[in-house]
Order: C-alpha cells, then sequence, then structure tokens
C-alpha cells in the first residue's frame, strides 16, 4: 500500500502545477481537437483533487458535454466541481446544474441553483445569473398556467361527452367538424418540412381542438342548448379552444418565437 502511495504521488499535481495545466488547455483548445481537450480536463481533474483548477477544469468540461448533448456526462461533471471548496468553481457548477434543471422542467430547483450561484457573482455573470432567475421564474408560472389549461381543455371534453350520452346511440359526425378537418389538414400540410416544434404544435392543437369541436357538437344535437344555456355552451367551447392554443404554445416551447414574429 505505502509503495503504491509512493508510486501514485508524482501524477498529483498541486495548485500551482494545476492552474499551469489549465491555461496550457485553455491556450492550445482551438488548435486540438474537442474529444482530447475533454480527456485532458478530465484527467486534470483526477491528478489535481480538491483544488480549484480541478473545480475550473470540471465545470469547463460539463460545459462541453452539453453542448455536445451529453446530460448525464454534464451532470456528473458539474455535481464534482459543485462539491468544491472552491467559491468559483461551486458557483459555475450550481450554472451548470440550473441550466440542466430547466432543460427538465425542474424550475424552482432551478431557481434555487441559480440564486445559490448569484450570491457573490459579478460582472457579465452576475448579468446572466439575474436574466437565468427570472426566466425560472417565468418559465415556472408558464408551466402552471399550461397545466391549469390542460385541466381545462380535459374538463371541458369530458364535460361535452357526458352531455352528449356518446355511451347511447351514436350520433353523426358534427357538421362543425367536418368543416375544421380539412381546414386543419391543410395547415399541417403547410409546415411540412419546416419548425419541427411549430409542427408539433400544429398536430397536437388540431387533434385537440377537432376533439372539443366534436364533442361540442355532439353534446348540442344530443340536447339543444337554449337562452344562457347556449351561450354557456358556446363560451366554455371558446374557452377551451384558448386554453388549448396557449398549452401547446407552452408545451412546444414556441411561445416567445411566436410573440416575437407577431410584435409590431
Amino acid at each position: 500500500m505505502l509503495a503504491l502511495l509512493i508510486a501514485t504521488l508524482p501524477l498529483l499535481l498541486d495548485e500551482a502545477g494545476a492552474s499551469a495545466r489549465l491555461a496550457e488547455l485553455r491556450r492550445d483548445f482551438v488548435g486540438r481537437p474537442k474529444a482530447q481537450s475533454m480527456a485532458a480536463l478530465a484527467a486534470l481533474a483526477n491528478e489535481a483533487p480538491d483544488t480549484a483548477a480541478a473545480a475550473r477544469a470540471l465545470d469547463w468540461l460539463g460545459d462541453l458535454r452539453h453542448g455536445e448533448g451529453d446530460r448525464a456526462g454534464a451532470e456528473a461533471a458539474y455535481a464534482r466541481a459543485y462539491r468544491s471548496r472552491d467559491p468559483d468553481g461551486h458557483r459555475l457548477a450550481a450554472r451548470g446544474l440550473g441550466d440542466l434543471a430547466v432543460e427538465r422542467g425542474a424550475f424552482v430547483r432551478a431557481e434555487a441553483l441559480f440564486t445559490e450561484a448569484r450570491a457573490g457573482a459579478a460582472g457579465v455573470l452576475a448579468i446572466e445569473l439575474d436574466q437565468k432567475i427570472a426566466n425560472a421564474k417565468k418559465s415556472h408560472r408558464r408551466a402552471l398556467a399550461e397545466w391549469a389549461s390542460w385541466a381545462l381543455v380535459a374538463a371541458a371534453l369530458a364535460f361535452f361527452l357526458v352531455r352528449a350520452r356518446v355511451w347511447q346511440r351514436p350520433l353523426a359526425v358534427p357538421t362543425e367538424a367536418l368543416y375544421v378537418a380539412p381546414v386543419y389538414a391543410l395547415l399541417i400540410a403547410g409546415c411540412l418540412g419546416r419548425d419541427p416544434a411549430v409542427l408539433h404544435a400544429l398536430w397536437l392543437c388540431a387533434l385537440w381542438s377537432l376533439a372539443l369541436i366534436a364533442a361540442a357538437g355532439l353534446s348540442a344535437r344530443r340536447a339543444v342548448p337554449v337562452g344562457a344555456a347556449k351561450l354557456a355552451h358556446a363560451a366554455l367551447l371558446l374557452a377551451a379552444n384558448g386554453a388549448l392554443f396557449y398549452a401547446v404554445l407552452n408545451h412546444a416551447a414556441i411561445m416567445d418565437s411566436l410573440f416575437f414574429t407577431v410584435a409590431p
């Protein structure tokens, strides 16, 4: 055991040696294959544990893995840096973990990590973290609103189907559904080969909206609403479709891009 320890001591870098190695990696990064740089960063973190340079190397490695789509690898690197005693390494790791939490939809956790990273941050990093905190809060509010919208859509659909008593003698497909179906089909066809997120949103909106319109039409045929009930029937259908539109936009993550497109 003692011989093994003596043999491995030269492989461990002190703070100065680790900082010099990290500076060298930064200097040569552009002219070196990314995979080679990532391997060198991982080696540095292993050879210089508990140093500030190791924490920075792990943060950088996490960023590179994240950029390559390796979320599990990025989270592992950030998690090691997060446990570092180096304030900057810990701070950058908290930011990286927060970014991953946002992608998972864990907005409350992301806000907590960004707030932790914001403590002691300065300059551009502080501005970036302020924006990330604000975006995490906004995304959390939108997620809650999306769930509420889906709940309204499901409740309206269930109400129309129960009122239509679909388990009894079937009724013919409502004219309203026959009218909107080809319109939705044309909209979807026009988006083929374009933005995948928009196409996904169109599919979701068309299917759920068609279901709502058909259920509302069946409900009205089974028991024709009159007076205030007719207005309430139409208002519920309108509200459900409006909620559906919001839920689909947020689910497809195209709400901001849509607002920027239609803004004057």
